[in-house]
C-alpha cells in the first residue's frame, strides 16, 4: 500500500470533511488524532498528519499544541476576496464586451495542476480556454480547469452569453479564494492572441476558488501588461481586491 498516497490522505480528509458537512463534528469539537486515524485507515501516520495539515491550511481545522485539532469557527462569510466577472469590470468602464470560446474540453490533468487542485495526476477535469475583449481589443486570455464533481453540466454551458464565473458563481457556492498576481515574459502565442506590443509584459493573476473542502476551478488570467490593473479596497479593517 502507497501510505503517502493522495488517494490514500484524501479518503481520511473526506471523512472528516463528510463529519464536519452533516455535523456530527460541530464547530470546536476535537478529532480524532493523527494515531487513531492512521490506525483506522490502514496508513502510516505521516499520511495521516499530512491530511491533518492540509485540513489546517483550508482553515477547516485548526491546531492547538500539545491538545489536538478541533473543527475551525466558520469564517466563510468574511472572505477579503470580491470576484469580478471580466464581463462586469468591461461594462462598468463604458465599454463593450464580448468573448470567443477557443477551447472547451474534457482532458486529464497533468501532475501540477493535479497537486494544485488536490487531484490525482490523469483523472479528468473540465478545461476551457476563451479571450474576453473590450471595445473588440483582446483584455484577458482565461485558461481553466473545473472540477467535475462540483460542476457536472459545464461543457454544456454557452460562455458567450454568460462568463465561466458568472456561472460558477451562480452554481456553486464559493467558500474560499486563494490567488496570486505576477508579472510573466509572454510567449510567442501569447503576443499574438493578446496582441502585445514587442517586449509588453503579461499580467499573470492564478486563482483558485472552493466550495466547501472541494476545489471548484483553478484559473489562469492573463492580461496585456498596458491595458489592465488590479484595484484594491480597505473599508473598517477589511482589505480585499477586486479581481477579473
Amino acid at each position: 500500500m502507497a501510505d503517502g498516497s493522495t488517494h490514500e490522505y484524501q479518503k481520511i480528509i473526506d471523512y472528516l470533511g463528510g463529519k464536519i458537512a452533516t455535523g456530527e463534528l460541530g464547530v470546536g469539537a476535537k478529532v480524532p488524532s493523527e494515531n487513531e486515524l492512521a490506525e483506522q485507515f490502514g496508513v502510516a501516520r505521516m499520511t495521516a498528519n499530512r491530511a491533518v495539515r492540509e485540513l489546517v491550511h483550508r482553515k477547516v481545522l485548526v491546531r492547538v499544541k500539545g491538545a489536538g485539532s478541533y473543527v475551525a469557527p466558520r469564517r466563510y462569510d468574511q472572505t477579503p476576496v470580491e470576484i469580478l466577472p471580466i464581463s462586469e469590470q468591461v461594462r462598468n468602464g463604458g465599454a463593450v464586451y464580448s468573448a470567443s470560446v477557443r477551447i472547451l474540453e474534457e482532458r486529464p490533468l497533468i501532475s501540477e495542476v493535479a497537486e494544485s487542485m488536490h487531484a490525482t495526476s490523469g483523472s479528468r477535469t473540465f478545461y476551457s480556454e476563451i479571450l474576453h475583449r473590450e471595445d473588440s481589443i483582446p483584455i484577458q486570455l482565461e485558461r481553466r480547469w473545473v472540477n467535475p464533481k462540483v460542476a457536472p453540466a459545464y461543457l454544456e454551458q454557452d460562455f458567450l452569453v454568460e462568463t465561466p464565473t458568472e456561472y460558477l458563481i451562480r452554481m456553486v457556492p464559493l467558500t474560499r479564494v486563494e490567488y496570486c498576481i505576477s508579472a510573466e515574459r509572454a510567449s510567442a502565442d501569447l503576443i499574438e492572441i493578446l496582441q502585445l506590443r514587442a517586449g509588453e509584459p503579461v499580467l499573470l493573476l492564478r486563482r483558485k476558488t472552493w466550495s466547501g473542502l472541494d476545489v471548484v476551478t483553478m484559473v489562469d488570467l492573463l492580461h496585456p501588461g498596458s491595458r489592465f490593473s488590479f484595484s484594491g479596497f480597505f473599508e473598517s479593517g477589511l482589505a480585499g481586491e477586486r479581481v477579473g
